[in-house]
């Protein structure tokens, strides 16, 4: 019989979406061996992938993820085998993130913030620069290297599914935190203004996008340190002006003066802008205890667009307050939109789980776990798993847990589960 619902609703009062800190004991494997492209490309797949799901899912709107790279491709003029594909994750704080294997994953947060065409070409060509510079795969060396095996498919109680576990927590870890810096990222800021000029963008993009980053990290909800867009130092733009005066004395780019408009309207559709401001002031206000507040911002959010994300963050909610039916009504609806959100799956999980319908509860957090390995997903399942009998694979699953973080809530919380599993 399973007894820790309400340890476990604590654990679902932590699971905001893009507001949990990844930062585990690190368990360091040293290991020499090379990556190859083609693992590097799976790399950022896997990576890429991570990222997008704990900072919200893919932002729903796809004529502005195609103006975006369409606005990557106009820069690749002799650049096209270093950048692939630019991914916009549905998260209202900023960051950018240039991964190995070519792919850029940038947040809605960002891309509200630019005004223009060419300051969002100015964005792209940093992202560009830093591939460039050689370095994007170096300030993640120190973690993926030897790891390949582990980027292989491995399914919740397989035997390589801890490392996988932990190379997730680590690789998500490194990549919010960690920023560039230094003499590699003056090489970056050098690279990127050379592919501004081959694409025929104005430079100024690129000074404007200093003054964007400063009043972005003043608004960012959540207080978070972001790993990257930041401000520049003072001899960081006195050194792309000296560059600029000497390599392009007099050049005036002309492209995208004119989008200003069409920007605007791409990055900021109404609806959708209402929708998102309502969202994040529910978000401060459950975070600040208002939860009477929080609920009413929330269901104003959809009533401006039932998107995914803010249904989820209803359901959510409703599920923290241990409502069990709005919560599964407005989950229902989430995955109905869109299915691939991990959150969504994992709370429909715990619902099931909390009314013992452990088949429906198994394929729900599996399918949340393929989309976002987190370890409260690996407890949950667990769970599952032993209500309906499968102790072997609850065992399994419960080890995870220990061999990834034993001395957290969930690996005490594990350890007294395998104590009382009959053997």
């Amino acid at each position: 019989m399973v007894r820790f619902f309400g340890f476990l609703s604590i654990v679902l009062i932590l699971l905001v979406v893009g507001g949990c800190a990844l930062r585990p004991p690190v368990a360091w494997v040293k290991d020499d061996t090379p990556l190859s492209v083609q693992q590097k490309i799976r790399l950022g797949q896997i990576l890429s992938n991570t990222l997008v799901q704990y900072l919200g899912g893919d932002y729903p709107e796809t004529a502005l993820e195609s103006y975006v790279n369409q606005v990557a491709r106009s820069l690749m003029t002799d650049n096209g085998s270093l950048l692939k594909k630019i991914r916009i994750a549905n998260h209202s704080d900023s960051y950018s993130f240039a991964l190995p294997g070519g792919v850029v994953v940038v947040t809605r947060g960002l891309l509200h913030g630019l005004e223009s065409e060419p300051q969002l070409a100015a964005l792209l060509a940093r992202e560009i620069g830093h591939f460039q510079a050689g370095f994007v795969t170096e300030r993640l060396r120190p973690l993926i290297r030897g790891r390949a095996v582990f980027l292989q498919d491995v399914h919740p109680g397989g035997q390589h599914y801890s490392q996988r576990l932990l190379l997730i927590r680590e690789l998500t870890d490194v990549t919010l935190r960690k920023a560039f810096g230094g003499e590699k990222d003056n090489n970056a800021d050098i690279a990127a203004i050379d592919v501004l000029v081959r694409g025929g963008y104005p430079l100024n993009g690129f000074f404007e996008l200093n003054d964007i980053w400063q009043r972005l990290s003043r608004t960012d909800i959540e207080g978070s340190q972001l790993a990257h867009p930041y401000q520049l130092s003072a001899l960081r733009l006195q050194a792309a002006r000296d560059y600029i005066d000497a390599t392009y004395p007099g050049y005036r780019g002309t492209k995208g003066l004119d989008s200003i408009t069409h920007v605007q309207q791409l990055v900021n559709p109404q609806s959708l802008a209402v929708a998102y401001q309502l969202y994040d002031q529910a978000r401060s206000a459950e975070a600040a205890g208002e939860q009477t507040k929080a609920m009413q911002l929330y269901h104003q959010a959809i009533r401006q667009q039932p998107q995914s994300l803010l249904l989820t963050a209803l359901g959510m909610a409703y599920l923290r307050g241990e409502d069990l039916i709005p919560a599964r009504r407005y989950l229902r609806q989430a995955v109905t939109v869109a299915a691939d959100f991990y959150q969504s799956r994992l709370g429909l999980g715990y619902i099931h789980l909390r009314r013992s319908e452990w088949s429906d509860a198994v394929a729900e957090i599996e399918a949340s776990l393929a989309l976002l390995p987190t370890l409260q997903g690996v407890f949950l399942l667990a769970e599952a798993e032993e209500g309906r009998g499968n102790g072997d694979r609850a065992r399994n699953l419960y080890r995870h847990l220990l061999e990834v973080d034993g001395r957290s809530a969930l690996g005490r919380a594990a350890t007294e589960r395998l104590r009382q599993l009959p053997r």
